[in-house]
This record gives C-alpha cells, sequence and structure tokens, in this order.
C-alpha cells in the first residue's frame, strides 16, 4: 500500500512515536484546519480559510444557514481540490448562539473514492 497524503500528527506528543498521519487521517485533518483558519489570518496567504467566521458570528440575519452552506462548499473546492463533495454534503447547524457543528461528507479519488467526514464544531473566540 502507497502513502498518498501525510500530514504531521496535530496530537504529536514528544514521546508519541506517530508524528505523522496518513491518507484519510491527514485529509480529515487538513479540512479541519481549513475549516478553523479564518480568512485572511494567515499573513502570507490571505485568502487561505474559511469565511465562517465572518459570517456566522456577525449580526448578518439576512444570510442563511443553507446560504453560508454553499459559501462554504466553495471554500472547500478551492482549497482541498483532492477531495470531492456534493452540494448538499455539508451542513451547519447552530448549537448556542455562539457555536456551530459543520458536518461534511467527501471522498476522496486518490484513495479509491474512500468515503470519509467530518464533525467539527466552530466556536467564536
Amino acid at each position: 500500500m502507497s502513502i498518498q497524503y501525510i500530514d504531521l500528527n496535530a496530537d504529536y506528543a514528544q514521546n508519541n512515536k506517530q508524528a505523522y498521519v496518513v491518507d484519510m487521517a491527514a485529509i480529515r485533518q487538513k479540512l479541519s484546519r481549513l475549516l478553523l483558519t479564518k480568512r485572511g489570518s494567515i499573513p502570507f496567504n490571505r485568502g487561505y480559510g474559511c469565511s465562517l467566521y465572518s459570517l456566522l458570528f456577525e449580526n448578518n440575519q439576512a444570510m442563511e444557514l443553507y446560504q453560508i452552506e454553499i459559501l462554504l462548499y466553495q471554500d472547500i473546492t478551492e482549497w482541498m481540490p483532492e477531495i470531492k463533495i456534493r452540494t448538499n454534503s455539508v451542513n451547519i447547524t447552530q448549537i448556542t448562539p455562539n457555536s456551530f457543528q459543520v458536518d461534511v461528507t467527501f471522498t476522496v479519488p486518490a484513495l479509491n473514492n474512500e468515503v470519509g467526514s467530518l464533525s467539527q464544531t466552530i466556536t467564536s473566540k
């Protein structure tokens, strides 16, 4: 089995021997990192990130959650071309006024169309 995707383990501890995550775990970690990054917060790549924070935590009642789901779909397809998601595979649920649950289901063509999913809580800080 050859490794297609590799990333540093975000939960790596000094005594932990698993410094890397591979394939589906690496994809999930990269997607989680994208969802948790505010657009414009990376100094040399201001375009990277999600528009979730600017849309969800502002007093913007005009935008419905389904419209935000479409924008989130566009962000994911722009920054993660290695995964394929359908428009209706991104769901946002409001938990509290300051936190939202984002659920994404996707496939990875390079991994024989393996299906993966991620459930991430986004909280205003």
